[in-house]
């Protein structure tokens, strides 16, 4: 399964790149972004199984990056990774996969990974 990082915390991406690695090692890290801009660029571009996600970022949030996807017709699964739960309906409208708060907990992250693999399934 191949994932995107976008998140404007450096810190931030390297935790759930860890944490991939360690709980997931399935899923492989292709790219990670620190805005939005350049995360829906690389998106469209490579077409991950999934797109991890940070809603709050300067400029374009994530939110809007997930609105452009669905509407250019991107099929990449989306996993929102955020520290504030107040965006959560939002999120779901844009079929989110997932909406994990920060600081990720493991239990939480391996049942995302788990719905983002029962989506592909149905993809297919």
């Amino acid at each position: 399964m191949k994932a995107i990082l976008v998140d404007d915390s450096p810190q931030a991406r390297k935790l759930l790149r860890l944490m991939l690695k360690e709980l997931a090692p399935t899923v492989e890290v292709i790219a990670e972004l620190e805005d939005a801009t350049e995360g829906l660029r690389k998106v469209k571009l490579i077409q991950p199984d999934v797109v991890f996600l940070d809603i709050e970022m300067p400029g374009k949030s994530g939110l809007q990056m997930a609105e452009e996807l669905v509407e250019s017709g991107c099929t990449s699964a989306i996993v929102f990774t955020t520290a504030y739960n107040a965006y959560a309906i939002n999120a779901f409208r844009l079929s989110a996969v997932d909406y994990l708060l920060k600081p990720i907990q493991e239990e939480q992250l391996l049942e995302s990974i788990a719905k983002v693999k029962e989506r592909l399934k149905f993809q297919d």
